[in-house]
């Protein structure tokens, strides 16, 4: 009996450049092997556009899980706090809505960029894994 190929979305929030593109790398290779389908990548400015980003995709897609991946840098005020508290709530509420698994590749918030660079690897790692656990257990 064949098994069907997962689709995956991945969406990335590239504003810190050298961090999203390890967080990409190691995304898309976690996925290629597991024979994920990469069904869409999507380009968002930062990690506020996700939660909308995803909806677009999940609306546009039958999908088996999404990848979302980003930074929300350690400021000097509590923006980044405020930010991914909504940010995180909403990818949430739309995995509940939905039931489709979102791997949380977000580093922060309160990370330095030399912080971010050294998680990259590991949060797009386990936010393929996450995914996959989620897919397994469906």
């Amino acid at each position: 009996m064949k098994t069907k190929q997962p689709s995956i979305a991945i969406i990335i929030a590239p504003y810190h450049e050298k961090i999203a593109e390890k967080m990409y790398k190691t995304a898309v290779a976690e996925c290629e092997a597991r024979s994920y389908k990469i069904v869409e990548i999507v380009t968002v400015p930062g990690c506020f556009e996700m939660p909308l980003a995803v909806a677009n995709v999940l609306d546009a897609h039958k999908l088996d899980g999404v990848i979302v991946l980003g930074m929300i840098e350690k400021g000097e005020t509590l923006h980044g706090q405020m930010m991914a508290g909504s940010v995180f709530e909403a990818l949430i509420d739309l995995q509940l809505d939905t039931r489709v698994p979102i791997g949380m590749g977000i580093i922060g918030p309160g990370a330095t960029p030399k912080q971010g660079l050294v998680r990259a690897e590991g949060s797009a790692r386990q936010a393929v894994e996450a995914v996959a656990a989620m897919i397994a257990n469906k």
